[in-house]
């Protein structure tokens, strides 16, 4: 029995939006991932304005392939795309993790 062919993606009635701005929450079944827009002013939040829900076998796989595709990037361009220390803290992401992911997983 053969596969039925797959029809191309319709993306014509996909909302594009921007993000500088993001949280993750991970639960025993899915991970999440809300995207928002960063305040200008101190005194006020961070708008968030779309939560992406997967399981988290879709969840690794995503992370894989934007390593990948970042990686790339990088290499096609002959830059490296860094984070500050103070940006790392923030995001409670450890120097050494943070190496590791430079240094290939």
């Amino acid at each position: 029995m053969q596969k039925p062919e797959r029809l191309p993606s319709d993306h014509s009635e996909l909302d594009e939006s921007f993000s500088d701005v993001f949280e993750t929450h991970l639960t025993d079944w899915s991970y999440a991932i809300t995207f928002g827009l960063r305040s200008v002013r101190p005194d006020e939040p961070h708008k968030y304005t779309t939560q992406v829900r997967m399981p988290l076998a879709q969840a690794k796989a995503l992370a894989v392939l934007m390593l990948k595709n970042i990686r790339s990037y990088e290499q096609a361009a002959g830059i490296d795309i860094d984070l500050p220390r103070d940006v790392l803290e923030k995001l409670q992401i450890p120097q050494e993790d943070w190496q590791l992911f430079r240094d290939g997983l």
